[in-house]
């Protein structure tokens, strides 16, 4: 009875270890994603107000 408790124990730790590390792992790969995209575009953005000052 012992053990089957300590199994309980240790499968509930890891159930809860392996979530937080998926979410770890969720959280950096959506910060990449973002970076990436804020990167690809935060430059056109800047871009328009400088050509809409040099065509007039």
């Amino acid at each position: 009875m012992l053990s089957e408790m300590y199994e309980e124990d240790a499968e509930n730790h890891m159930a809860a270890f392996a979530a937080t590390i998926s979410f770890l792992v969720l959280i950096i790969a959506v910060s990449i994603i973002g970076a990436v995209f804020v990167g690809t575009f935060l430059p056109i953005f800047l871009m328009g107000p400088k050509m809409m000052q040099s065509g007039i």
